[in-house]
């Protein structure tokens, strides 16, 4: 019975995420049509049930079968644990004895001031330990380990040397100039009450350069996937105008999923690649305006949209950095910004986990 409802529920989502395709393609070619002063056709037979009925199916079965479903934070998780799986399998989960190097371990670290109800004890890396292998057998996660030993190098342990595990999951967080505990709570995810608890504070008020204990923390998304050697640049120095997710449309006037963030800049400034990688597409897209996709390495896929002007052609190499383009305000558009994607496996992912705005 369970197995039918989600089914049922599945089925009743794509139909509306169908919908949806169905009314945004209709409204955009009138755009199209109004903005070259055409005559626009009527769209009455559309609102025929039977016709409608007939769009939705094939419509939905079209999107089901070929298209990827825009993903949010369960496609972040799998990138994360796709990364880690793959990370661990080319170290093959052992200490480098041959060519060791300091990972980046600060073994003077001290418990965070005033803590309670945490207690941490040393540990000694022994031959054969990873941080997976530690996390596992300590019952840690591995942003604990990484954030209370401020870990910059996953390459390889140094066996002998000493890191701190504490008896609960979190991480230790350096207060900087201006932090606000509801600023520290929503990129930790650590609840404040639990900040406060585990830290003795009393108040709102907290002073740089203290070192909180953040219980059930995890690190910040574009840090950790650095770690793990997914590092990206910023497109363009702009100011972040549209975030990715649910948003109201602003020519449609509902509700629509955003498969990217807008980034606001002056017309003619240049967009630049994230990672090195192949064109895979490059020219003009529909409501995208003049737009390129690039193909990254682990099944990543970036894409630039609304250019003035495109700088590389389809199947061209480009290095991290590179020109690819100017920001312009072409397709459906605002104003000039840029509109940029992150794609893991075909699958929509959030960009602000891999470039900070």
């Amino acid at each position: 019975m369970q197995t039918l409802r989600l089914l049922l529920a599945k089925i009743a989502y794509y139909i509306e995420y169908a919908a949806v395709k169905l009314r945004f393609s209709i409204r955009y070619q009138r755009y199209r049509l109004e903005r070259r002063n055409i005559r626009i056709p009527s769209f009455s037979f559309l609102k025929r049930p039977v016709v409608i009925l007939t769009l939705l199916i094939i419509t939905t079965v079209l999107l089901f079968a070929f298209f990827p479903h825009p993903q949010s934070a369960a496609a972040d998780a799998e990138t994360l644990q796709n990364a880690e799986d793959n990370f661990q399998t080319q170290q093959g989960n052992k200490v480098n004895t041959a060519d060791i190097i300091d990972m980046g371990v600060d073994t003077s670290l001290k418990p965070a001031a005033h803590a309670t109800g945490v207690v941490f004890t040393d540990y000694t890396v022994q031959k054969g330990d990873s941080i997976w292998s530690i996390a596992k057998d300590h019952a840690l996660a591995l942003d604990t380990i990484i954030g209370v030993n401020n870990i910059k190098d996953l390459n390889a342990l140094t066996i002998g040397s000493v890191i701190k595990l504490p008896n609960m999951n979190g991480i230790n967080y350096t207060v900087r100039a201006n932090d606000t505990l509801s600023h520290i709570s929503l990129f930790s995810g650590s609840p404040i009450e639990k900040i406060k608890e585990m830290n003795g504070i009393t108040d709102a008020s907290i002073a740089a350069g203290r070192v909180l204990f953040l219980p059930d923390g995890k690190l910040d998304a574009v840090e950790r996937n650095r770690l793990f050697g997914i590092d990206f640049n910023k497109p363009i120095y702009g100011r972040l105008t549209s975030r990715y997710g649910l948003r109201k449309h602003p020519f449609l006037g509902y509700r629509m999923f955003h498969t990217g963030v807008d980034i606001g800049y002056n017309n003619g400034g240049s967009v630049r690649a994230v990672q090195a990688g192949t064109v895979g597409f490059a020219g003009e897209n529909g409501g995208y305006g003049n737009y390129v996709s690039l193909q990254h390495k682990n099944g990543f896929t970036t894409a630039y949209g609304h250019l003035a002007s495109i700088s590389v052609a389809p199947g061209a190499y480009v290095k991290k950095g590179d020109v690819i383009g100017v920001v312009g305000s072409t397709g459906i558009s605002t104003g000039p910004h840029l509109h940029f994607e992150v794609l893991y496996r075909g699958k929509y992912v959030n960009p602000l986990s891999y470039v900070r705005y």
